[in-house]
């Protein structure tokens, strides 16, 4: 008795587990899930520095045609770190 009562409990649980999740998978928009971007064109605005620069060099490794637009021009004369 006591290990049907156990199962019953689990599949409550299991059961309410997967009705939130599929609530919350609703919910979510499309856009921040994950995309294949590999063979794509991406545009990187404020690319000249930072986390938007490293951005560029991830995108690249991932076999994307990365487009780095910035208007500082001090981005053109810094090393490459990454």
């Amino acid at each position: 008795m006591l290990a049907f009562a156990l199962e019953i409990i689990t599949s409550l649980i299991l059961f309410v587990y997967y009705i939130v999740e599929a609530i919350c998978i609703n919910f979510i928009p499309v856009r921040f899930r994950s995309k294949n971007v590999s063979d794509q064109i991406v545009l990187v605005t404020g690319a000249g520095g930072g986390i938007d620069r490293f951005l560029s060099y991830k995108l690249a490794a991932l076999g994307c045609k990365v487009v780095c637009w910035d208007v500082a021009k001090q981005g053109e004369k810094q090393n490459d770190y990454y």
